[in-house]
């Protein structure tokens, strides 16, 4: 099974006003069409890690699906419940450039979501793609994993 991990900040979850902590604060609101990219994507028989250290309210209703999961790090070998090592293949969806940076193993793709501020401070972050959404990013990895 193939893992997305995914950072809600600007994917998932966007600052309201006015912006508070933590994620699940009244501070965020859903962005709009990301849970149904997250149900796409479990109806694939992705598994999604969410990198939150606990669960989102906001993500309640797909605990059905069986198929969220929660962790700090993504890409860790261990200290998940659900996920004990990642696969040969994974992707991570952040719209924070900071995550480019990081060291990851080979096989592990990265989905940057929405634009980029014209004002980055990592005018060198590179992804393996880069999209407008979450919904937009679901696609493009279904794609990807069809044909590779």
């Amino acid at each position: 099974m193939t893992t997305v991990y995914v950072d809600p900040i600007g994917t998932i979850l966007e600052p309201g006003p006015p912006a508070t902590r933590p994620l699940d604060g009244p501070g965020w609101a859903l962005v709009p069409g990301a849970l149904d990219a997250l149900v796409r994507l479990c109806e694939a028989r992705y598994d999604l890690v969410i990198l939150a250290p606990a669960p989102l309210a906001a993500l309640d209703g797909l605990g059905a699906l069986g198929a969220i999961h929660y962790a700090s790090e993504p890409w860790a070998a261990a200290g998940r419940d659900a996920v004990q090592a990642p696969p040969e293949r994974s992707w991570l969806v952040s719209a924070d450039d900071a995550w480019s940076e990081r060291p990851r193993p080979p096989g592990r793709l990265t989905v940057r979501v929405g634009p980029r501020p014209p004002d980055n401070p990592r005018p060198t972050a590179r992804f393996d793609v880069e999209v407008r959404d979450l919904a937009a990013a679901a696609l493009e990895i279904l794609a990807r994993d069809c044909v590779a």
